[in-house]
């Protein structure tokens, strides 16, 4: 489920360690029309995270490892990011990365997205 070939969908981005809870504009949990991102784990242990706001891309490629519940990336400018603890929820599909106060929500990508398509559905009737 980790690696799914669709990736996940990044859903909700906050920081807690400034003193007091943040969440980016962007990633505050409800859909953006010109915010998105996936990230994508590979099985031969590489990533690609692609994230657009206001349009304009944000693209990182490179490695990623395991210790236990804990998943670090080492980007293609060889800069570390983590370890981000794991929370993955397979019944909901969600996966939550933690680490210095940062919290990321995410959701599988193909559900992500049929949910979309299931309330712009509800919401034209």
């Amino acid at each position: 489920m980790l690696q799914d070939a669709g990736g996940w969908e990044y859903v909700k981005i906050s920081n807690a360690s400034n003193g007091f809870p943040t969440k980016h504009h962007c990633f505050d949990g409800n859909p953006h029309p010109d915010c998105n991102g996936t990230l994508v784990l590979q099985p031969e242990k590489t990533f690609v995270k692609k994230i657009y706001i206001n349009g304009l891309p944000d693209t990182r490629k490179g490695k990623y490892s395991f210790a236990g519940n804990q998943i670090t990336f080492v980007d293609e400018l060889a800069l570390q990011d983590g370890p981000y603890q794991i929370t993955l929820n397979r019944e909901a599909k969600t996966l939550v990365l933690e680490f210095a106060g940062q919290r990321i929500d995410l959701e599988l990508e193909s559900q992500y997205r049929d949910k979309l398509k299931k309330n712009k559905a509800k919401d034209q009737r």
